[in-house]
């Protein structure tokens, strides 16, 4: 993206082990030269990227005994949190969170699971704090649908501090969570885009609602907030936020980022 008006692809990596593994990513972070992304079909792979043309396989985690997956992904230190899934007999059975030792990249290594109610869960951290949502009721374990926050002080034992009920429905298809300077941000198709004070993480308050029936992903940038296709809202005042501009074209788009003027 050097040049916006003339975006460029670099290279493609569609390598799959086993063979005839079904790639499905469903999250990507980036730190230094490695990308880790979480897949819905393979749990989790680590990325050398420190040449772009020429991306690498660094390391994987997966069980090869039984099928399992992870819906998301959150990179805090030098651990990796995925809200996974495998079968009765995988590594890891049940849905809940998988924590990844990547102290070396090249060698990521599962080291513990927290079992959660509920299941396709969504998730990001700010400081010392993980935010995870449900996205829908577990047949096995179904719960109220919720929030739900944990305490990383110590990285490899998380310590759930809350859990704040969030709605009624079954699924709520939840397409987002951001968390940024002890504000958290909710999207979802039914309830629109939620903002909550987490100040206190033992004690999330909601601060107001932006409506909306589309909800297709969401940035931050200072002060302005960019969802759907395309609105920006001013929520300097978080508790209430105003319409800034809108465009009337509509992209289809599953996320959005902004990076310095450009909305992608």
């Amino acid at each position: 993206i050097s040049d916006p008006d003339n975006l460029r692809e670099l290279s493609y990596n569609d390598r799959r082990y086993p063979e005839g593994t079904g790639l499905s990513p469903s999250a990507i972070q980036v730190r230094d030269n490695y990308a880790y992304v979480s897949d819905l079909n393979f749990p989790f792979r680590v990325y050398d990227i420190s040449d772009p043309s020429q991306p690498k396989v660094a390391s994987e985690v997966y069980d090869f005994a039984a099928s399992d997956g992870a819906f998301d992904l959150e990179l805090v230190g030098n651990t990796v949190y995925l809200t996974g899934w495998g079968l009765h007999d995988a590594f890891y059975p049940g849905e809940g969170l998988w924590l990844i030792d990547v102290t070396d990249p090249t060698n990521a290594e599962a080291v513990k699971f927290v079992d959660i109610p509920n299941t396709n869960s969504r998730m990001d951290a700010e400081g010392n704090f993980l935010y995870v949502l449900d996205g829908s009721q577990h047949t096995d374990q179904p719960d109220t649908l919720s929030l739900r926050i944990f305490d990383l002080h110590d990285e490899r034992n998380p310590v759930e501090l809350a859990v704040m009920p969030v709605g009624d429905q079954n699924t709520l298809s939840y397409e987002d969570i951001l968390v940024k300077d002890q504000t958290l941000y909710i999207s979802s198709s039914q309830m629109g885009l939620d903002i909550l004070d987490v100040r206190d993480p033992a004690q999330p308050s909601q601060l107001s609602n932006i409506p909306s029936v589309i909800i297709s992903g969401f940035a931050l940038e200072g002060t302005t907030l960019f969802m759907n296709d395309l609105f920006a809202y001013d929520i300097s005042d978080p508790k209430n936020p105003l319409m800034k501009g809108f465009t009337l074209a509509y992209t289809g788009a599953q996320a959005i980022a902004v990076v310095g003027d450009m909305v992608y």
